[in-house]
Order: structure tokens, then C-alpha cells, then sequence
């Protein structure tokens, strides 16, 4: 862990949520911070999904659903796309609805609560210094 720290900036981790010498869930702490985490869950501990505060796909998971989740992760951080900035400049979106329209997405993509979700797209956008209708069009657009 101590590797990461040195020589990384950032990413995303995959990790199943059981290791062998820890628990998954302690990962956060070992790496430090700029790592998104993206925990695989077998279906029997699919509950356990709701206590964390990071994305979680239940396996099986298909090829594309793990890169797309993934692409999205990773592209959080990316600036904002002008045509996005122009939609919601021109006040023809409903910010709100987009934001809903997000957490849906991830509380279906990766078993987040409603609850998480909303706070995931909050921390994305303070993280990223965007607004959450941006941070929520890039979930969605990904």
C-alpha cells in the first residue's frame, strides 16, 4: 500500500470486497486519497452494499457494465464537455432532474441508496470543483 502513495495520483481501485489478509472496505484507509473504489460483490453479501460509501457491482458482471462503471469513474474528474456547459448555461435543463436522473443511474448501475448516490455526485462535485448538474451530466453521459 505504501507503493500507492509514492507513486500514484489518483485512479480507480477493483477490488473484491473480500481479501485475504483485510477486509476490502479498509482500503481507503492503506492508499490515501484520489482513488475511486469500485468493490465486487458476490450476491450473497449484496446487503452489504448499502453500508459502503463506494460503488459496487454484484457479480456476475457483465464485460461491459465493469468498463462503462469503471469510464465513469475515471472520467469524474475530466473537465466538463462545453456542449454540457452551454446546456446548462442556457437554463433549458432542469438541473434538479438531472441530478435525480444520476443518482437513478448509479443507484441502479452500482446498488447505491439513494442516499449514497446523492452523496456520491456531492463529493464528486466538491472533489472536482464542479457543480452537481455537471457532475451528474458526466455520470450520465458516460
Amino acid at each position: 500500500m505504501s507503493f500507492t502513495r509514492a507513486h500514484y495520483h489518483g485512479g480507480v481501485v477493483i477490488s473484491s470486497i473480500k481479501l485475504r489478509d483485510m477486509s476490502a472496505v479498509n482500503l481507503p484507509r492503506a492508499t490515501g486519497s484520489g482513488y475511486d473504489y469500485l468493490f465486487l460483490v458476490g450476491s450473497r453479501l449484496a446487503e452489504m452494499c448499502e453500508s459502503l460509501e463506494y460503488a459496487c457491482l454484484i457479480l456476475p458482471v457483465s464485460r461491459m457494465t465493469l468498463i462503462s462503471t469503471v469510464n465513469m469513474l475515471l472520467n469524474l474528474s475530466d473537465a466538463v464537455p462545453l456542449s454540457l456547459k452551454k446546456k446548462l448555461a442556457s437554463g433549458k435543463c432542469d438541473e434538479k432532474q438531472i441530478v435525480a436522473d444520476a443518482k437513478g443511474f448509479l443507484m441502479e448501475r452500482t446498488h447505491f441508496t439513494e442516499a449514497q448516490a446523492h452523496r456520491f455526485i456531492q463529493k464528486k462535485s466538491m472533489d472536482t470543483g464542479k457543480r452537481m448538474a455537471e457532475t451528474a451530466m458526466i455520470i450520465l453521459n458516460s
